[in-house]
């Protein structure tokens, strides 16, 4: 399985939909990564599990991936 690593700002999803999304905890900077939702329609990341813009104030996303899961039975 391999997986292709996009800048969030140069090179956002084409279309709406869960990936892997690396982003940075502002104030202390620390990067994390868990699944989130992008929106095509306003160009927003947002909590996978709460569905709230919460990557646009306090987080910074930084690099997103699309997990290829067809190898896994």
């Amino acid at each position: 399985m391999i997986t292709v690593w996009h800048g969030c700002k140069t090179d956002p999803p084409k279309t709406d939909g869960f990936y892997i999304l690396v982003y940075k905890v502002k104030p202390n900077n620390s990067i994390c990564w868990d699944s989130a939702f992008y929106s095509d329609y306003d160009n927003l990341w947002e909590d996978a599990r709460e569905y709230g813009s919460v990557y646009k104030g306090m987080y910074e996303p930084i690099k997103w991936a699309e997990l290829d899961l067809s190898e896994v039975e």
